[in-house]
């Protein structure tokens, strides 16, 4: 005969709804309650479902993956990777994505409550990294963070080396002859992936001694959550820099999608791209290999994230944190296309 939900409840001296809180840890439970109910679980084996079962292993083979765009294709093909891997090592990823701290903070509470075995947070919010709030979640559940990490921060961590690529992307239009370039970024200089490359951007301009000029950092309004560039975005900012004194001659995109809205708007307004404008993105996503022009950009290794992330929470759910935070940061490549050309 099947073991139910009340002959736990029997067993362990408890009503149903206990054992329900106690299998789904949705709602505080006694430890020493706990304790009888999962007894009586062990003892009946009883096993409604794949989180009952999980109870009893600890585990209920979920991952959470958190990520802040589902606009973006580079997110995607992160996600892609991760899935794919959890997929070998029968787990399965619940995602979500969330746009500010505080909904980042919300999923992450609910993915806990839910009992995930573990989470990967890709691109996190930069106030949940400053405050600590990685690193406290870390100690409750097994954590990964792709990309946006602080020295020092403990928490499990895969990145690729954005400041680097960005150097290189900007010495690359450096070589062809360019002095005046302009960096395109987001309307929050706080996002990881844009504050490292204007960081990288200020520093590329000291090393070659070029003056710093504010009006050449121009802010799109970026693809987080569910909004995605426009042409009209990319025309406006095109539009009111050309208006100024001295303009670029060569636009270094925090990302793909960027740099690919700049085409777009350089033609809009009558301009031909490499030849009144050169171009470099970054993430060398699939939008940068079907463009016209094809898009010179920046790899960053984007399916080797989502590998390297996956092994390791795979890694620290099973084998446990005992051998301290792990950290892998991937190297960047410039991949040369026709989005630039040389002014000499």
């Amino acid at each position: 005969m099947k073991v139910t939900i009340d002959d736990v409840a029997r067993e362990a001296g408890v009503s149903t709804a206990t054992v329900s809180r106690v299998i789904n840890r949705n709602y505080p439970v006694a430890p020493k309650t706990r304790e009888r109910v999962e007894a009586a679980i062990e003892k009946l084996e009883f096993s409604p479902n794949i989180l009952a079962k999980g109870l009893m292993m600890k585990r209920t083979n979920s991952i959470g993956v958190v990520i802040p765009s589902v606009m973006n294709p580079y997110f995607w093909q992160i996600v892609h990777k991760i899935e794919a891997v959890l997929k070998e090592h029968n787990y399965m990823a619940f995602l979500c994505y969330a746009v500010t701290a505080k909904e980042e903070y919300d999923y992450i509470r609910n993915l806990i409550q839910r009992s995930v075995d573990g989470i990967i947070i890709v691109d996190g919010t930069s106030e949940n990294r400053n405050n600590g709030y990685f690193e406290r979640i870390s100690k409750e559940v097994p954590l990964v963070l792709i990309n946006g990490l602080h020295q020092g921060y403990k928490v499990n961590h895969v990145m690729a080396d954005q400041e680097t690529g960005a150097k290189d992307a900007l010495r690359y239009l450096h070589s062809l002859g360019h002095r005046k370039i302009a960096y395109v970024t987001g309307l929050d200089p706080k996002v990881y992936a844009y504050g490292i490359k204007e960081k990288a951007y200020k520093e590329f301009l000291q090393e070659k001694g070029l003056p710093f000029n504010p009006d050449n950092i121009l802010r799109l309004p970026g693809e987080l959550g569910t909004r995605i560039i426009e042409v009209a975005d990319a025309v406006e900012v095109l539009r009111s820099r050309f208006q100024k004194p001295d303009p670029p001659t060569a636009f270094f995109a925090a990302n793909d999608v960027m740099g690919i809205s700049l085409i777009h708007g350089a033609k809009a307004l009558g301009l031909s791209v490499p030849e009144d404008l050169s171009i470099v993105g970054f993430d060398d996503g699939l939008l940068a290999k079907i463009s016209n022009p094809l898009l010179t950009t920046v790899d960053i290794n984007t399916e080797e994230l989502g590998l390297q992330s996956a092994r390791m929470i795979i890694d620290t759910i099973e084998n446990g944190q005992n051998t301290g935070y792990k950290k892998v940061i991937l190297n960047t490549k410039l991949v040369l296309r026709d989005s630039c050309r040389p002014l000499y």
